[in-house]
This record gives structure tokens, sequence and C-alpha cells, in this order.
């Protein structure tokens, strides 16, 4: 009886050892799987859930306003010696979106305030000017980061204008412009978007003159989105603050511009550049697929160990 009971223990070692060998191979293959996985670049549908896209803060920069035609031109080369350069403080502001995944478009709306120094409003009522009426106006934004495409938002206005009263003290005025739907398509779950203005044209008519303008940005701060855990916060209400301004040392007698704050209705059109190759990491994956490795190599071990102490005592 004990010796069929010593044979049979001889003969479950062995087996025992085989299995262990087995189920640290197995595991030593997963690892490896798990860590490809780990370094695998990011599923269009990885994104973080319940989280939003929120703004850091509005964009803001000048814009550096020209005359496109002789008639501008002449008045903003008076007005501003010796460039001609009319320059307005202005911002872009958002709200903030559920997060969208990697090569997913997304679509915010956007609203474009800008600032008349009070110099100019001065200007404006020793003119008489009373209303500016605002038409035509285009605005492109691009993306610079954490998305791809460029938008150009176009109101056809009239945006009309309030000025102060001519014995009223001048100023500085500001006004709206939209809010404007744009859409961008996700690039890089993880990383802010950045949004940076373009070229804006548009029409300023004072009743007497219409302004042509053509502004290009400066001094631009980016508008920034950010991925955070939880569901977008409400909207709130940005307070614009006026950049510095610089009045020229001289001023013709007569000229157009200004405004308190207006509204208009636009439309918006989308033209969409390649989309970035898509990366990711998954560190939680790089951490079971060593653990997997680990285990694996020492049940593996093990198990050699077994089958050779079971063939010696054989």
């Amino acid at each position: 009886m004990r010796a069929t009971q010593s044979a049979s223990e001889h003969g479950s070692k062995p087996r025992t050892g085989r299995r262990q060998r087995r189920i640290g191979i197995t595991m030593l293959v997963a690892g490896i799987i798990v860590l490809v996985a780990a370094f695998a670049p990011t599923s269009a549908n990885a994104v973080i859930p319940n989280s939003s896209l929120a703004p850091v803060g509005p964009a803001t920069y000048n814009q550096n306003c020209s005359g496109v035609d002789p008639t501008t031109q002449a008045l903003l080369q008076g007005l501003f010696p010796p460039n001609g350069v009319l320059v307005l403080p202005s911002q872009i502001s958002t709200n903030a979106i559920n997060s969208p995944s990697d090569g997913e478009d997304f679509t915010l709306q956007v609203t474009y305030t800008t600032t008349l120094p009070a110099f100019l409003v001065s200007v404006a009522q020793s003119a008489g000017t009373t209303t500016l009426n605002q038409t035509n106006t285009t605005s492109s934004l691009s993306a610079t980061s954490g998305a791809t495409g460029t938008v150009t938002s176009t109101d056809p206005g009239p945006t009309q204008i309030n000025l102060p009263g001519p014995s009223e003290q001048a100023r500085d005025i500001q006004f709206t412009q939209g809010p404007f739907d744009v859409t961008f398509t996700r690039s890089g779950t993880g990383t802010p978007v950045e949004l940076t203005p373009g070229t804006v044209t548009t029409t300023s008519d004072t009743g007497t003159i219409a302004l042509q303008l053509s502004c290009t940005p400066s001094d631009v701060t980016p508008l920034t989105l950010n991925d955070q855990a939880g569901p977008p916060p409400p909207p709130t209400t940005v307070s614009v603050t006026t950049l510095p301004f610089t009045p020229p040392t001289t001023a013709p007698a007569s000229a157009g511009g200004g405004g308190t704050s207006g509204s208009g209705t636009g439309s918006a059109t989308v033209t969409r550049t390649t989309a970035l190759a898509r990366t990711g990491f998954h560190a939680e994956l790089l951490y079971v697929g060593i653990a997997l490795l680990g285990a694996g190599y020492a049940l593996s071990l093990a198990g050699r160990r077994v089958a050779r102490a079971s063939a010696r005592s054989g």
C-alpha cells in the first residue's frame, strides 16, 4: 500500500510541474499582448467618461486695421500717422461642451467683442456721428493645437452701435458680434485645444462715409480649452478688459467711428485640414502587463524546478 502511494505521489509531481509551466507560459504571452496594447494608438472613442472641454478664458488680441479703399486709407492716415493703422483691442469667448473623442467633430459658439478706444469715440462725436453700422464682417478662426480646421464666420449685419451723445464724455466702447457656431475636428484627446484668430474684414458705416477695413491680429493669446472631469459648467459672463491705447499726437477735424454693445446674426462655413495622427499611452495596461510577465515567469520557473526534482527523486 505504501509503495503504491509513493508511486502515485511521484507521478503527480511531474504533472503539477508541467501544469505550472503551461500556466506560466500562458501568463507570459498574455503579458506581452497587454504591453503591446499599452503602447497602441488611442482609439477614436477613447475619451474620459463624464468629462467636458472647457475654456480657460477668452482669447485676447489686437486688430490692426488698414483701409481697403483709397478713401478709408486717407482717413486712417490722417488719424494714425505714419502707417494709417487703427488698433482695436478684441476678445473671443466661447462655451464649454462635452469632451469629443479623437477624430470627432465638435461645435462651439463663439462671440467676438471689439473695443473702440475713447479717442476714436471723441473724434466721432466731434464729427456729429451718433451711430455706427457694421456690415459684411468676416472673421476667421483656426485650430492650432488639439484640433484641426479653419472656420470663417460671416455676419452680413447690420449691427447698429450707438455712440455717446455730443455732450457726453468720450469713453471706451465695446460691441459684440455673434454667437456663431464653429465646428472643428478633435485631434489628440488630453491635449489642450487652441483656436487662433485670423484676418477680419468689415465695413463700418458712419452715415456719411463707409469705411472698408481689413484687420490682422497681433499680440494674440489663443482661445484655449482643456479637458476636465465632470459635465460642462453653466455658461458665465466674461468681462472684457480694454488693452492700453496710445492716441496719436494730432487728429483731423472730422472722422467716423465708435460703438456701444451691438449684436448681429451670422453664418459660418468650415474648411477642414487633414486630421493629425492619433497616438496614446495607457499606464494601467503597462502595469498589468508587467505583473503578468512577472507572475508567468515565476510560475514557469517553479514548474521547471518541480519537474526536475521529481525526475531526480524518480
